[in-house]
């Protein structure tokens, strides 16, 4: 096989893992067998594969720029939204998820364009906290 052609299971995985970002599921969907331990071990070992990760990067690309969604959309929406969490661990979870499934997040857990989702949320919600206290 050569290193820049992807197996069916592989392909598979890739279109599977682009519909919701689970790895495990994933996994499980395109025709790997086992456990969920192993299942999250061969979700790992595909997401570090660099062909498969850059295959997942370029759809993740597409379907970002055809939603017009960025880095600023999840932190404004998630400014818009604080008053519906009671945590803001939940609220966090929420959006996470949703940067994940649209591409906007990467292993490391930073939107494209090395903005920090933590970190930017959390100054968001202080500042909202801030003048709502006004």
């Amino acid at each position: 096989m050569s290193a820049k052609k992807l197996t069916p299971k592989q392909i598979a995985f890739v279109e599977r893992y682009n519909v919701h970002g689970n790895g495990v599921r994933a996994a499980k969907e395109a025709g790997y067998k086992g456990n969920d331990n192993t299942l999250n071990q061969v979700a790992r070992d595909n997401l570090q594969k660099p062909i498969i990760a850059e295959k997942i990067k370029k759809v993740q690309e597409k379907k970002t720029t055809a939603n017009n969604i960025d880095a600023q959309w999840v932190i404004d929406k998630y400014v818009e939204c604080i008053g519906s969490f009671t945590t803001e661990s939940g609220l966090n979870g929420a959006l996470n998820g949703l940067a994940k499934v649209l591409g906007l997040q990467t292993q490391n857990h930073n939107l494209n364009g090395s903005v920090n989702v933590h970190s930017d949320i959390m100054a968001a919600i202080k500042k909202v906290k801030e003048e709502n206290k006004k």
